[in-house]
């Protein structure tokens, strides 16, 4: 595992590689930022998937209506990839369409974090909220790391007809990092949008 920090006046890049997990990636990645830098010149981290497309204007943009907007997370729709091929992110505004190309921010409760934008407060909230750091060598500097993208449970989903391969019905499923993330945000009272 490789850690890399190259910290700027504008901003602080930091890169992880070989790193097996992703919700192990985003949370050390999270937890190296507050660890390192300070609140007042690094206000917001930014999230960017290798595979995802993008400009420097497209970053500018989503920084600037995140600081202009009364939203603690920001992130844009961006297409899946692989078999389940779709939209990532998901807003709140019912069972009509989505104009996905509009220029105004709808509220969301989920969000992938392919191309997203949290202000650096969020991160302090979940810990004054009581999230505890874990002690986790997998990075070998023995650093503790916030597990704030770890996974969650969800459940029940009795009547879902899903089927373990032991004959079982599966009562609880597993929410992706992104997904996990989002719930921990909303719970303490932050607000997401799209």
């Amino acid at each position: 595992m490789v850690c890399r920090a190259e910290l700027d006046k504008s901003y602080a890049r930091i890169e992880l590689q070989d790193v097996p997990e992703i919700t192990m990636a985003r949370s050390k990645l999270a937890s190296e930022v507050l660890r390192i830098t300070s609140p007042d010149v690094y206000d917001i981290m930014m999230w960017i998937d290798h595979d995802i497309l993008f400009t420097t204007d497209d970053v500018k943009s989503l920084v600037h209506a995140l600081r202009n907007s009364d939203y603690d997370m920001l992130g844009v729709v961006y297409s899946m990839r692989g078999p389940a091929a779709g939209l990532i992110g998901r807003p709140v505004i019912g069972p009509q369409m989505v104009d996905y190309y509009r220029e105004s921010i709808v509220d969301a409760d989920i969000l992938g974090m392919g191309f997203t934008a949290v202000k650096r407060y969020v991160f302090d909230g979940l810990i004054k909220a009581g999230m505890e750091q874990v002690d986790c060598d997998i990075f070998n500097d023995y650093n503790p790391v916030y597990p704030f993208f770890s996974n969650l449970m969800f459940g029940p989903v009795v009547g879902s007809g899903l089927i373990a391969p032991n004959g079982k019905p599966i009562l609880k499923k597993w929410l992706q990092e992104d997904c996990s993330f989002c719930r921990r945000v909303q719970a303490a009272g932050f607000k997401i949008g799209i």
